[in-house]
């Protein structure tokens, strides 16, 4: 009933707000409206009204809304998969291993509980043709998981043996602040890859916050991206070269990308003896994708840096410290931490927040591709792209150009992740993702990617493209500077969780 009452109040709230934007922006009196059409503008102010609420449902009732399971229709093809765990634990104490390997000063008095490994789920995702396939053609309902993968795979092969290319496989995370989503209710963003680069997309079901906090996401990840590797037994798909392998995640799901990432590189500096998975011997060092593809990633739990303030006008997202919602029966935990997805005194590890990973943390990375708007996690993302980029010139030993691992695109005025949520209509939304396409295609066919960062704004004759340092204009904040604020927002979260505020 309070969910209910709660949903009310917000469409009672959404009317008069609607009114006064389709106003402003008519008469031009907004800070976004040489650069927003009226579309976007109605979309975000809709969107801040829910996600900023000043009596926000519980968890629990938040969690709900989003855990649909929509009939699949339309030209794509959905095979929905479980992962088995392995029998053994090894890959659960590789992961160990990488988290007390990458502590840091900040994480000295750091506490985690290793989670089980368990099955992990996920859907398979591709493109589907045919003449008379419509938005609204239901999936054929005769056919078993393993008959739709196959169509989709069989129809992929087809595409890309015309093409002479290679067929991209996508590991996709889903966003949702690591607590809300799940793969059937974000089947837009893995469908806009799969059509976009003409792929499979293995969208991940990873274990949420707060009843599953870190790293249980993390070791899902790990379990999924070996899976595709070394497939188990039961596994509908073949294994997958890791040189055709892209790592993609939006929001949240950037942040257990780049954490993935993280991982295997600490396990490749420090190995262990031996590493089995399904009663395989998995030879090391463990294989790279051949690149990440991150659109407007969350990397900084504690929300410290500058832009999360500066760039509230362009955005959605509800500030730093917002109204605390209801006890429920997930949450406050028990026992009680200051963070839904893990203990305060983790909020700093580098696998928590990937902008606290410093440039050696980052050495052997492969190429990186990361898009934001001018939003509010624009600066954490500047810092992690830059520091990817020093270290792969680190292990290069490429002087001080404007190439490196990374490609960095920032759209301004843009929203987060616009690319998932804006229309067509927004000439930036085509514009990223073709940006997109051209990085992942190269990626995975060997042709060059060329590194950089470019800076796209509105201009008197269409969207204008400027050359930037790598992470945008983030070159300010000094690595010092970053673990400065972020060890201090740490402690106000504490602090603040500690009161019950």
């Amino acid at each position: 009933m309070s969910s209910i009452l709660s949903t009310l109040r917000t469409i009672l709230r959404t009317v008069p707000v609607l009114v006064s934007t389709l106003i402003t922006h008519t008469l031009s009196l907004t800070p976004t409206s040489k650069i927003w059409t009226l579309r976007t503008e109605l979309t975000i102010a809709i969107i801040r009204i829910f996600l900023n609420d000043p009596k926000p449902p519980t968890i629990t009732a938040q969690q709900q809304r989003f855990l649909d399971d929509p009939p699949v229709k339309g030209p794509v093809w959905i095979s929905k998969v479980t992962l088995p765990a392995p029998p053994e634990d090894d890959i659960r104490q590789a992961l160990d291993g990488a988290i007390r390997g990458l502590k840091g000063e900040l994480d000295a008095g750091m506490e985690y509980t290793l989670p089980p490994l368990l099955p992990v789920g996920g859907e398979w995702t591709g493109p589907r043709s045919g003449i008379n396939i419509s938005e609204n053609t239901p999936e054929p309902s005769h056919l078993s998981e393993a008959e739709k993968y196959t169509n989709m795979t069989d129809e992929l092969h087809a595409y890309h043996s015309e093409q002479n290319t290679k067929p991209p496989t996508i590991l996709y995370f889903h966003g949702g602040s690591l607590y809300l989503m799940d793969p059937s209710t974000t089947r837009p963003a893995s469908t806009k890859y799969a059509r976009t680069l003409h792929s499979r997309v293995l969208s991940v079901r990873y274990r949420l916050a707060p009843q599953h906090p870190f790293p249980s996401a993390l070791l899902d990840a790990l379990l999924a991206y070996l899976s595709l590797l070394h497939p188990p037994p039961t596994a509908l798909h073949a294994p997958v070269p890791a040189s055709q392998i892209i790592i993609a995640g939006d929001s949240a799901g950037g942040n257990i990308a780049l954490a993935l990432l993280l991982t295997l590189l600490q396990i490749n500096r420090n190995p262990p003896k031996s590493l089995t998975f399904h009663n395989k011997p998995l030879p090391l060092p463990l294989p790279l994708p051949a690149a990440l593809s991150l659109l407007s990633p969350s990397c900084d739990l504690t929300r410290c840096l500058p832009s999360v303030v500066k760039n509230a006008v362009y955005d959605y997202l509800p500030p730093r410290i917002y109204p605390t919602p209801p006890p429920c029966a997930v949450w406050p935990a028990r026992p009680p931490r200051a963070h839904l997805y893990c203990e305060g005194s983790a909020l700093c590890h580098p696998l928590v927040s990937p902008v606290a990973a410093r440039a050696e943390m980052w050495v052997g990375a492969p190429w990186v591709f990361l898009q934001v708007g001018e939003e509010m996690l624009a600066d954490e993302g500047g810092v992690v792209a830059r520091r990817v980029r020093e270290g792969v010139m680190m292990e290069s030993g490429v002087g001080s150009g404007k190439s490196g691992g990374v490609v960095w695109e920032q759209y301004g005025g843009m929203p987060h992740c616009f690319g998932l949520l804006l229309g067509e209509e927004q000439p930036e939304v085509g514009m990223g993702w073709e940006g997109l396409k051209g990085f992942c295609e190269a990626a995975v066919n060997g042709r060059e990617v060329v590194g950089g960062g470019v800076f796209v704004s509105k201009g008197d004759s269409g969207l204008e493209r400027r050359e930037v340092d790598v992470g945008g204009m983030v070159g300010e904040l000094e690595d010092e500077e970053v673990e400065r604020l972020m060890e201090s927002a740490r402690r106000g979260i504490v602090e603040r969780a500690e009161l019950g505020m």
